[in-house]
């Protein structure tokens, strides 16, 4: 063997290199090749661990080289470990997403995750009807609610990634809190500016120059255009609406007029029909539409009474084509008929009266104005508390009923109804929505 420090040539189990005295014991486990000097030829045998070599002939100091069949070895080696490298960075990463799909399975189904969706779409509404009422703050509240509960859903959902754990609650839970000062917000703007402080902004176009202004500067209009206007006019008193009657008949609106205790009807010259409502002591409804609109109106009526009376018709031939033997019948059995025939002729009678409004369409609106009297009722009375938190579940219900409600009114087409469905119709969702705006709600 050789000396590693000078190269020298030295018998094999030598402890110290004669030349140098370098320690020369060969390592355990050391992994020797034999080799020739690329100077002088001369054959070695050096530890291939090292990285070079000198020579002990000429003192020539070289990289060792690996033969192919060690780089072979050395590349499959690499090769394995990088193989069993990726199989393990894939094993983990498929853990994780499994992992991951288990804990956005529990997440949906758990009550957390229900609640805070449900409260996305409850902040959603409240936000839109804050704005809609003039509350902005409440209305900014509202909006940073919807963000906060809709941001953690999808922190809960991972598809917002969170940097720490349980930050979603958190985020849930500061949304919860701002339901305070949104209540707050909300009852100080009803307090200091409710819907009777609102400014009226009468038009200067529109049908609504066939009108005098009322004499009074509160209240809102929320239809003017070339055929119909409607406006409700707040702090109206009795004295009021009287003078009002009077300078519409300055106006022209004295024509084929009609006078109640709580509302007045009449046209003009030109057509236009106008109709005042006063239900309350301390407001008035203007409805005018134009004769374009009156005339559409009375033939759709027209047309609704031709097809009553063409079904009326049908049914009268249809009763006239069965025959009946008299005879068969004892004089019982005769006045039976005829009471029957009594009760069918008062049913028809009292169905001619009011059969022009759908009973399904009636039914609903009713319940829907009832509703809203409730609701008012309620929001006047969470305005007002100290302790918002506690009512939270009723308002919860409240506003889910009051969006199935509205999803479901706007599925109603007026222009598709008839005149009086359409009427009935006009005249409970303007009151409803005339009893919302003076609530502020």
């Amino acid at each position: 063997m050789f000396c590693s420090k000078c190269g020298a040539n030295i018998p094999d189990g030598t402890a110290f290199c004669p030349k140098c005295g370098n320690k020369c014991e060969t390592p355990s486990g050391a992994r020797m090749i034999k080799l020739k000097c690329k100077n002088c030829n001369g054959d070695l045998e050096v530890d291939a661990d090292k990285g070079e070599y000198i020579c002990p002939y000429c003192g020539d100091k070289e990289k060792i080289v690996d033969s192919d069949a060690v780089q072979i070895e050395k590349v499959k080696s690499n090769t394995y470990k990088e193989m069993e490298y990726a199989r393990m960075a894939n094993e983990n990463e498929r853990e994780a997403r499994n992992e991951k799909k288990e804990e956005q399975k529990a997440y949906r189904k758990s009550k957390f995750s229900k609640v805070t969706v449900i409260f996305v779409f409850i902040c959603l509404i409240a936000m839109i009807s804050s704005f809609s009422a003039g509350h902005i703050l409440s209305g900014i509240i509202a909006l940073i609610q919807t963000g906060l509960f809709a941001v953690s859903w999808l922190m809960g959902m991972q598809i917002i990634k969170e940097k720490k754990k349980f930050i979603y609650m958190a985020l849930a839970i500061l949304a919860f809190v701002l339901i305070v000062p949104f209540g707050a917000s909300h009852r100080g703007k009803s307090s200091t500016h409710s819907s009777s402080d609102r400014k009226l902004i009468w038009p200067e176009d529109g049908i609504a120059v066939y009108l005098p202004k009322p004499e009074t500067e509160y209240g809102y209009v929320m239809t003017n255009d070339k055929d119909t206007f409607y406006a409700s006019i707040d702090k109206i008193t009795d004295d009021v609406y009287s003078n009002y009657i009077d300078s519409c008949k300055k106006k022209g609106f004295d024509k084929n007029s009609a006078t109640t205790s709580t509302s007045y009807e009449a046209d003009n010259e030109d057509g236009y029909h106008l109709k005042l409502s006063h239900y309350t002591s301390d407001d008035m409804n203007i409805d005018l539409i134009s004769p374009d609109k009156v005339k559409e109106n009375e033939e759709s009526a027209e047309k609704q009474n031709t097809d009553v009376t063409e079904e009326i018709s049908e049914t009268e031939d249809a009763d006239d084509s069965e025959t009946v033997d008299t005879e068969e019948f004892t004089e019982e059995d005769t006045d039976n008929v005829t009471e029957e025939a009594d009760m069918t002729e008062e049913s028809d009678s009292e169905s001619a009266n009011t059969g022009v409004v759908d009973s399904d369409l009636k039914a609903f609106l009713d319940s829907y104005e009832a509703f809203i009297d409730k609701y008012i009722e309620f929001m006047e009375k969470y305005d007002n508390s100290d302790d918002t938190v506690s009512m939270l579940a009723d308002y919860t219900d409240y506003m889910s009923k009051y969006a199935d409600f509205a999803q479901k009114l706007d599925a109603y087409d007026s222009d598709s109804m008839s005149t009086a469905d359409a009427a009935y119709y006009l005249e409970v969702t303007t009151r409803c929505a005339a009893k919302l705006a003076k609530a502020s709600l």
